[in-house]
Parts: C-alpha cells; structure tokens; sequence
C-alpha cells in the first residue's frame, strides 16, 4: 500500500509539474504574441489579447497582463507623436484648446496611443466638451479595462454637465470592472450608494494621488454637495 501511495503522489506531482510549466509557457508564449503584434504597429490588437488573458486569470497574474498592456499602449512609434504629447502636456492646464489640437494630431498619427488619448480626454474636461469624453470610451472600450482614470474622467464629465444618468453608469460600471481594486472607484461608488461620510471621503480621494493637480474631482464634489444639500468646505 505504502509504495502506491508514493507512486502516486509522484504521478500527482508530475502531473502537477506539467501543468505548472504548461501554464508558464503558455503565459511567456502570449506575451511574445503579443510584443509580435505590437511590433507589427498592431497596438490594439495586442491590447486586447493581453486583456481578454487577464479576464481568466488570478489578481495577480491580471495585475501583470494589464501593466503590460498599458506599457504597450503608451510607447509611441515615432518621435514626432511624442514631440505633440510633450507640447499637449505643456499647453494643458493654460490653455487646454491648443493642447487639445497637439494631442488630436499625435493622434492622426498613432490613433490608439495610450499617453495621446489620456491628453485629449484631459483637455476636453478642461474645455468642459464632456460628449467628447463619452463618445471616445465608447469608442475604445479598451481604455476602460486598462486604467481606471477614465471612468474617474467620465464621472467628471458627467458631473460637470449635470448629468445624473452618465455619473451613475459610470461609477457603478467602474466598480464591476475594477471591482476592489481602485480605492478611488470604490470611494465613488460608495458615495453613489449614499453608504459613506460625504467630507471623510471626499478627503481621502482628494489627498490621494488624482487625475490631475488641481483635481477635475471636484466637478464631481460640487454636483454631490448639492445633492447632499450640505455646504463642502473645500480648503
């Protein structure tokens, strides 16, 4: 009996070896795919292989898939897009509209970079053009499983227009996709919910690290303060 028993757990652990270094390799050879797409200026595609892997793996694994995605999404293919991203940068917060232009004609060239359509989305919140926002995640529903500050963009845009209905889609869309893992969607879900303190929370999304240094949040803090009724100091 003793020696069946020892037989069969090294079968059991071979067959366990086997599955480990299946998963792997299998994990090294989609990457590889992956950098071959890319490579091959197949941006988009090579995105979403990387996120439709991270659908099915563990926290973990999902957290390596979509690092590598969004690098992937953010290296420019040629220097004179970056030169547009750097100037869009440079122009954003004085003058949001000529940064606008910088980054639509980076995108011209590179229509899925990363970096390109973060500015463009920052700028039309500056420029309060909230239909632009809603209309590029629509678009490039991509961009919203690789980093959560669109849907923090979209809460913004939707708040600054006043519009209840975006505001709720987007929270609670954000709260499925990234589930616990972004404290910031949490935050605004919960306030959706009415089930957290308005100022203690309000802080501590504000001291966190946020879309931009002088917080597009408070779009969303000014729509909540009148529907708590309740005056916000915001110092």
């Amino acid at each position: 009996m003793s020696f069946f028993n020892v037989k069969e757990k090294k079968v059991a652990l071979l067959i366990a070896t086997f599955f480990l270094m299946s998963f792997v390799y299998a994990n090294e050879s989609l990457s590889e795919r992956a950098e071959e797409l890319f490579l091959k200026k197949k941006r988009v595609e090579a995105i979403e292989l990387l996120l439709s892997a991270a659908e099915s793996v563990s926290n973990k694994n999902k957290s390596s898939y979509l690092a590598l995605a969004k690098r992937m999404g953010s290296i420019f293919y040629q220097n004179k897009t970056q030169q547009y991203y750097e100037k869009g940068e440079f122009h954003l917060y004085k003058s949001p509209d000529i940064a606008a232009e910088l980054f639509q004609a980076g995108l011209k060239i590179e229509p899925d970079n990363f970096k390109l359509l973060l500015g463009y989305a920052r700028s039309q919140l500056y420029l309060k053009n909230g239909k632009a926002i809603f209309e590029l995640i629509t678009e490039k529903q991509w961009l919203l499983k690789i980093d959560s500050v669109f849907f923090r963009l979209a809460v913004s845009a939707a708040a600054s227009e006043g519009s209840e209905k975006n505001l709720v889609k987007y929270i609670k869309e954000g709260k499925e996709v990234w589930k616990d893992r972004d404290r910031q969607v949490h935050t605004l879900y919960l306030l959706q919910l009415g089930e957290a303190e308005l100022k203690n929370e309000k802080n501590s999304l504000l001291m966190g690290s946020l879309i931009e240094p002088i917080h597009p949040d408070l779009y969303y803090w000014k729509w909540k303060e009148s529907q708590f009724g309740e005056k916000v100091d915001w110092e």
